[in-house]
């Protein structure tokens, strides 16, 4: 965690940057290869596309995650607490008899409104709102005449 945030901290206090970024790669690639085993055994076959419907809710999962406690920055508790609201969500559909495609559609929702909260954040969503709003769509700044009024031109 410390390694991540800030590597030359973490250097000059004599943590070995490097390795421990290698033998977290190495982890992550090894559960995720055990992952990837166990969805093959449970689908009885070995199918290249049977892990495209994890990938959306994985991303949103990620980018809700962000988006919550500490904004913009990836941390576990929120990644978790995205994953039960994902999963709540996706249950709550199930319940009410949803269509089949209201779940890829409720991941995506989440997932753009994920990233449209993270960029209104930082300040790009909202400069691009106000700057459209000043001056159109065109980039050139629209005259806005008064009620009684003529406009100048």
């Amino acid at each position: 965690y410390a390694v991540g945030f800030a590597p030359e901290t973490a250097r000059l206090t004599g943590i070995r940057v490097k390795r421990i970024a290698v033998v977290s790669l190495l982890i992550s690639s090894l559960l995720a290869g055990f992952a990837g085993l166990v969805l093959a055994a449970s689908s009885s076959a070995g199918s290249p596309d049977v892990g495209l419907g994890y990938l959306v809710p994985g991303f949103a999962a990620a980018f809700l995650g962000a988006t919550q406690f500490r904004r913009g920055w990836f941390n576990p508790w929120g990644t978790v607490a995205a994953v039960l609201m994902l999963n709540t969500g996706q249950q709550g559909l199930f319940l009410v008899s949803g269509q089949i495609w209201t779940t890829p559609l409720f991941n995506g929702v989440v997932l753009i409104a994920a990233l449209a909260l993270a960029g209104f954040e930082r300040g790009e969503l909202r400069t691009m709102i106000v700057r459209t709003l000043r001056f159109g769509t065109d980039g050139v700044q629209s005259q806005v005449s008064s009620v009684g009024g003529s406009s100048a031109e």
